[in-house]
């Protein structure tokens, strides 16, 4: 999804047929539209216990890398809750 705030300018990223005031080229691919709609409805409904599953599954990994690598081969980068990244 692509929100655009008024008064920023927004160019084309690709050229030709100009749909969208110019903006894109081609048609549009409805099974990713339709596809997005479906992906916020279930984080709607779902999105506290994806992200606690995420969490609870990043934090099981992590530990796993501490206890074979050792905890000063494992660094995290970002905010300790950002629940998708894991670096060792």
């Amino acid at each position: 999804a692509l929100f655009h705030r008024e008064g920023v300018p927004l160019p084309s990223m690709l050229y030709g047929g100009g749909q969208e005031n110019g903006r894109r080229a081609g048609t549009e691919a409805v099974p990713n539209i339709v596809a997005l709609g479906a992906a916020a409805d279930i984080w709607l409904a779902e999105g506290a216990a994806i992200a606690a599953h995420s969490a609870k599954q990043r934090d099981s990994l992590r530990a796993a890398l501490e206890e074979r690598l050792g905890a000063s081969r494992c660094a995290v980068n970002g905010p300790l809750g950002a629940g998708d990244t894991v670096n060792a």
